[in-house]
């Protein structure tokens, strides 16, 4: 760094980029804020002084997403748990919607039904590909409801369904993203910029698997796979 700190900010990433750690095996985060500020100091026995610029740099390290987690069962018979961490970090207003619909707090939707996945079921399982569920209003695909209202508009795609355990929005029209949503057995790319992707699983691959075991290629599993409980652990 020179004396007026100009070699210092050079080149550094700008807002919305990211700043990689070196020799500490830490990935590259997403920069939140820049902050700087400059600080004079006089030279002693001279009447010059040194101006010195800082940057802080704020980063996201992805510590901030929430986990949730379903209890299934599968024809009344407990299958386990699996658990799900939202992508709040990149998609704040989906992830909002399925953390709430997995707590129930926001009590009773619009249709008289309500916004809580308890109970639900997956009623569309589809062997190597996905696990489709969230109808938390009709049961069968062509209902659900978000805690926003009716539906809401796609947020942005810069999640990928890059691979097995991928959460991502499933809609009942063009443009409506409600509560229904889906979770990969497979990289699955063509649903890219179709389908918002806002969570992954981190635990319960095993369930996940049991699950994809019961399904057809019609989309009818052959037993019943329940939501039995629901809620937010972090």
């Amino acid at each position: 760094m020179n004396a007026n700190g100009t070699k210092y900010i050079k080149g550094a990433p700008p807002l919305g980029g990211h700043l990689a750690f070196k020799g500490n095996q830490k990935p590259s985060v997403p920069i939140l804020s820049i902050l700087s500020f400059v600080l004079h100091l006089p030279f002693p026995l001279s009447t010059s002084t040194f101006h010195y610029t800082f940057s802080l740099f704020v980063v996201d390290t992805g510590m901030g997403n929430p986990r949730v987690f379903f209890d299934l069962s599968i024809d009344g018979i407990p299958a386990g748990r699996i658990v799900m961490e939202l992508f709040a970090d990149s998609t704040p207003i989906t992830a909002e919607n399925f953390r709430a619909l997995c707590t129930g707090e926001k009590g009773i939707g619009t249709v008289g039904k309500p916004l809580h996945y308890k109970g639900s079921t997956f009623h569309r399982v589809i062997p190597g590909y996905m696990v489709h569920g969230g109808d938390i209003t009709e049961g069968n695909g062509t209902g659900g409801e978000s805690i926003y209202g009716p539906s809401f508009a796609d947020e942005n795609f810069v999640r990928k369904h890059i691979g097995p355990g991928i959460l991502s929005m499933a809609k009942t029209s063009t443009l409506a993203n409600g509560s229904q949503f889906c979770i990969c057995t497979t990289k699955t790319e063509w649903l890219d910029r179709k389908q918002v992707v806002f969570g992954e699983m981190v635990k319960g691959f095993d369930v996940l698997k049991a699950i994809d075991q019961i399904g057809s290629s019609s989309g009818l599993p052959s037993k019943t796979v329940r939501i039995i409980d629901c809620g937010q652990l972090c």
